[in-house]
């Protein structure tokens, strides 16, 4: 995976996550990014959770990168590495204005 050509996702947030209908939305949108570009997508533990009870899991591991959730220094350098970030996490649309480009919610 190069520097910038990837695009970054999380999603953690609960009105996100226990919301079936919301979630499979979700996870269907990014699976259609993902044919276009690589996306990363550092799984909350919750949010996997719900993930797999929804039986989303293969769908969305077949067509994304899942990776383990990472510490907040790893975390800033996957922010500054991508050419996108899609976040339902505030912290991260903070953080991405310090990387020059905006985080889509």
């Amino acid at each position: 995976m190069n520097c910038g050509h990837y695009i970054l996702s999380t999603v953690h947030r609960a009105e996100n996550t226990d919301n079936i209908c919301r979630l499979s939305g979700i996870v269907k949108a990014l699976c259609e990014v993902a044919r276009d570009q690589d996306v990363v997508f550092p799984c909350h533990p919750r949010t996997q959770k719900q993930i797999k009870a929804c039986s989303l899991w293969d769908e969305l591991s077949d067509a994304v990168q899942v990776i383990k959730p990472v510490g907040y220094l790893d975390m800033l350098v996957l922010e500054k590495s991508a050419s996108k970030i899609l976040t339902d996490s505030g912290g991260v649309q903070k953080e991405a204005i310090s990387w020059a480009f905006p985080a889509l919610p």
